[in-house]
């Protein structure tokens, strides 16, 4: 082999290396590269190595590496800097700075000598001839390291009155030191200012917005721009997660997660990166991430999680207390072995004090999903109930009673912590005897439970009725019985839930109860055949609960009229009209007035809050009917009037709605801010896998909607598993989506897996073929993207397939006509099977427009065909222009143009931006074949087309006149 060949193979293999991720397979190539280099004598393609093995190392975990390559060029620059090209002695001093600031990252590294390396660098700059800026930028570097704030803000004033020369940092990177060091100093607003051009895409780099995104979090947060700091979250850990020279970043959203309520995200961020706990390169960067995650387990900790298993470095299992001993004792000898280099306690002091930082926010929703964390009361926190009494502690026990019988009597939400505040106070007293009063205790705590535990709920209501019934309150009685026969109802255990409703309804004639009692009891029973009818698909046992509560609404009207009505009495009569409404009475629009009645009924009660659940069932049969303004309006209404209740499931639901509606109606802003809301009650009521699944899917498409990508993408990946649980369909459409965002990304390989993934479900689907074959054209499209020309080959073979079956020529000829592209551009071009794939689509639009008709959408639709046909002869002489031989295809291109000009032509106005680059096409082979009349006149019919459409086809006409003036300049 000859120098120059091994040469090149060199040079292939170093170029294929800033084709690969960053990491350590990347380093290894590069350092054989240089290996391999360095035996061929070849100083200037050592030194190219050298520079593309430096570059490895840089955006890697071992960028302490840097400093071996970089010692091997500074040694050939100082033999012969004759040796050296313009563009390799910029790479020696570009490096010079990474180098020496790269040395602060490494405890090892004497500080005498990387002040005598920064002497060194500005020796060298200066007979370089390059400005001091970079220099002092790398002393401001080393100065804030240390801690000295003095030389650090001597040296960024200098920084900011030099100039900027070829070895500045890139504009971005700048921003990015700039902006950290003003918020470092406490001036949130300055820094936010300074990344603006960052943040907004003006600037960028390798890594950045990357660092930036994670720099503003804390910022934006302290100044309250919470949906900025949400934002920068979701987009910035996308780019950051898994990269190993962004550690540190990632340690920043960690911290974000932390001190704004979301532990179990953070939680899971850290176990993507949990290897780097012990195993990092960087010392300074792994630091990082051990404050990150000593700040994070230590919340966790404090919330008496310390128990809670935990992914952590492998070899063992670990506690959240366990990890949180092992990060603090490994951040503690770190940050000591930079103290002692170091001279000073600078790192191990800020390094303290970013570990014991308060929260910032109780909790800042952020819409991607994360695992659940369990609720471990904290054994030093007071019960709710001593909680409670402590709030009332200058009320004496009769107060506390009767404020809690009041607030019972109201209906109000109130009314419970205030009985919580009477069980303490009543604790403390050593308990009662009052019979009364055990029952409504008794009472209190099964309502409390009731949700949540009906076993539980169902023992306490059978003791408050046994206490009533012994103390001779017999009404009390029934009304605790029809409660325990709902308890049973929940529990499924039917014959005993009707018998103790009957009973209870019994109990209350023969005790005489007053209506408001025997009413109460009856809408019990109507509960419990409702709620049983709802379990067996009973319609029978639904016309029973229908009956019931019609019964209960009688009684109520009939205490009305008497004057006897009181107003508890009204909202068992709203609690009968909403249940009336649930079970199905009526028509649509009896059902909606009585939902309306309802909530009416609620306000004549002064218990306006509890019309929240009639209104939001409104507000639902209204979005059913495609009312969606005024079940919108309703909605909100409802979120308002139930905002006192801290129903978690409910209020989560109606924030979804809302957030649906708005989403429909295009309001997207509407619906993210709902959607926020609803995952995040969703959550809270354990209800994430589910309807929280929903509300992020809903939350992603509105982020669609605003053309925030990044922000859905994170969003569906992380709720991926939960809305794949839901089953096929919603799989297949959260795939959908999710590809459609990584498109816009531009990440087309992580586009093409899903795509495939929903393809692989959808070809079981025999009763919706054409969702499969829209996949399968999606995902060809995708895998072209991805560079996987074969396996788009392919796939669109298989969408040709598909749109046969379903007889659609239009969607035949355009997967053809791509797959034709394909196989003339691939790594083995195949010009005749690209021909022959036009070939067929051509043979597709023939064969649909002699399919006979004379209805008026089959005209419409042999139009578009007509298009097609012209279309296709259009692209093949753009193919075969570009892919075949020019003297061999001149002439057919030429024919080909021509005939998709004059069909084009044909077809009307709309298609004139067809015929116009048709013309433009056969105009150019004529220019270049020295036909200049008949290009000219091509020309001439473009421009006259441009004239009569405007702006609609500026871009012709500029093709149009440049290719007119080239033919002028050759005429001369």
């Amino acid at each position: 082999m000859t120098h120059d060949d091994e040469a090149q193979q060199i040079r292939e293999a170093l170029w294929a290396t800033y084709d690969m991720d960053n990491g350590a397979l990347r380093n290894a190539r590069a350092e054989d590269v240089v290996a391999r280099a360095e035996r061929t004598g070849d100083v200037d393609l050592l030194l190219d190595c050298l520079r593309g093995l430096m570059s490895a190392y840089e955006f890697s975990a071992e960028r302490s590496k840097m400093f071996v390559p970089f010692t091997r060029a500074l040694q050939l620059w100082d033999a012969d800097p004759s040796q050296f090209d313009k563009q390799q002695a910029h790479s020696l001093f570009w490096w010079f700075k990474w180098v020496t600031s790269s040395m602060l990252d490494y405890p090892e590294i004497p500080l005498a000598a990387i002040e005598q390396w920064l002497v060194e660098m500005e020796r060298r700059y200066r007979l370089a001839g390059h400005a001091a800026r970079t220099v002092r930028w790398v002393e401001f570097y080393v100065a804030w390291h240390l801690g000295d704030e003095d030389r650090a803000a001597g040296a960024y004033a200098q920084v900011l009155a030099a100039d900027r020369d070829s070895m500045s940092d890139c504009h971005a990177c700048e921003a990015g030191s700039m902006g950290l060091w003003e918020s470092e100093r406490g001036d949130d607003k300055g820094a936010l200012e300074r990344w603006a051009p960052v943040l907004s895409g003006g600037l960028s780099c390798a890594e950045e917005p990357h660092r930036v995104l994670a720099k503003t979090l804390l910022p934006l947060v302290r100044l309250d721009r919470l949906d900025e700091a949400r934002a920068n979250h979701l987009r910035g850990y996308r780019l950051a997660r898994g990269n190993e020279s962004l550690i540190a970043t990632v340690g920043k959203h960690i911290e974000f997660c932390a001190l704004t309520g979301n532990e179990a995200r953070g939680l899971e961020i850290l176990a993507d990166h949990v290897q780097h706990l012990d195993q990092h390169a960087n010392p300074d960067a792994r630091l990082s991430l051990l404050e990150a995650a000593a700040l994070l387990l230590g919340r966790l900790d404090a919330l008496g999680l310390g128990e809670q298993p935990t992914a952590g470095p492998a070899g063992r299992t670990w506690t959240v207390a366990e990890l949180l001993a092992h990060v603090e004792a490994e951040r503690s000898a770190i940050a000591a072995r930079f103290d002692a280099r170091n001279g000073s306690d600078a790192t191990s002091r800020r390094s303290r004090e970013r570990v014991a930082q308060p929260p910032l926010l109780d909790r800042l929703p952020l819409g991607a999903a994360a695992r659940r964390l369990p609720r471990v009361p904290d054994a030093a926190a007071p019960t709710k109930a001593a909680a409670a009494t402590a709030a009332g502690a200058d009320e004496s026990f009769e107060d506390l009673l009767t404020r809690a019988r009041t607030l019972r009597d109201q209906g109000h939400p109130a009314g419970r912590p205030a009985w919580l505040a009477v069980e303490g106070a009543l604790a403390a007293r050593g308990g009662t005897d009052d019979l009364r009063l055990r029952a409504e205790l008794a009472a209190q705590r099964g309502i409390r439970v009731a949700g949540e535990d009906p076993e539980a709920a169902l023992a306490a209501f059978t003791e408050a009725a046994e206490l009533s019934a012994e103390a001779d309150l017999m009404g009390d009685a029934a009304v605790q019985t029809g409660r325990a026969a709902l308890a049973l109802a929940l529990l499924h255990r039917p014959d005993e839930a009707r018998e103790t409703a009957s009973r209870a309804v019994a109990m209350a004639q023969a005790a005489g109860a007053d209506t408001r009692r025997r009413a109460g009891v009856q809408l019990s029973r109507a509960k419990v055949l409702g709620l049983l009818a709802g379990h067996e698909n009973d319609d029978a046992g639904r016309a029973a609960a229908r009956s019931a509560a019609e019964e209960v609404l009688a009684q109520v009207g009939a205490a009305a009229a008497e004057a006897e009505a009181e107003p508890r009495l009204h909202a068992i009569g709203a609690d009968a009209r909403h249940l009336l409404a649930g079970l199905g009475a009526g028509d649509a629009v009896f059902r909606a007035a009585l939902l309306r009645e309802a909530a009416d009924a609620y306000d004549d009660a002064g218990q306006p809050w509890h019309a929240a659940a009639p209104l939001g069932a409104l507000a639902r049969q209204l979005a059913r009917a495609g009312e969606l303004g005024p079940a919108r309006a309703t909605a909100l209404t409802a979120l308002e009037r139930g905002e006192i209740l801290d129903d978690a499931e409910e209020t989560g639901l109606l924030h979804l709605l809302v957030a649906d509606l708005a989403g429909h109606q295009e309001d997207h802003e509407e619906a993210v801010r709902h959607a926020l809301d609803a995952a995040r009650w969703l959550d809270e009521a354990g209800l994430a896998e589910g309807p929280g699944a929903a509300a992020r899917f809903r939350l992603a498409k509105a982020y669609q909607g605003l053309d925030r990508h990044a922000e859905a993408a994170e969003v569906l990946q992380s709720a991926l598993p939960d809305l794949l649980a839901q089953g096929e369909g919603q799989g297949v459409s959260a795939r959908r989506a999710l590809a459609d965002s990584l498109a816009t990304l531009g990440e087309h390989a992580a586009r093409a897996e899903q795509l495939l993934e929903a393809m692989a479900v959808t070809s079981g689907w025999t009763d919706d073929r054409g969702s499969h074959a829209h996949l399968a054209w999606a995902t060809a499209e995708a895998l072209a993207d991805a560079g996987r020309v074969a396996d788009a080959v392919a796939a669109y073979a298989e969408a040709t397939r598909l749109w046969r079956e379903l007889d659609a020529p239009v969607p035949v000829i355009r997967t053809l006509r791509a797959r034709g592209w394909l196989l003339a551009r691939g790594e083995e071009p195949d010009l005749d099977a690209a021909r022959a794939a036009f070939a067929e689509a051509e043979a597709a639009a023939v064969e649909g427009l002699a399919v006979p008709g004379e209805e008026e959408w089959r005209a419409a639709f042999r139009e578009e065909l007509r298009g097609e046909a012209a279309d296709t002869a259009r692209q093949l002489a753009n193919l075969l222009r570009q892919y075949g031989a020019e003297a061999e295809t001149r002439e057919e291109c030429l024919g080909l143009f021509e005939r998709a000009a004059a069909g084009f032509g044909e077809l009307g106005p709309d298609f004139d931006r067809g015929r116009a680059t048709a013309l433009l096409g056969a105009a150019e082979i004529c220019a270049h074949a020295g036909e200049s009349a008949r290009a000219r006149e091509l020309l001439g019919e473009v421009l006259g087309l441009a004239e009569s459409h405007g702006d609609a086809l500026r871009q012709e006409a500029r093709r149009a006149r440049r290719l007119s003036d080239w033919l002028d300049r050759e005429a001369e």
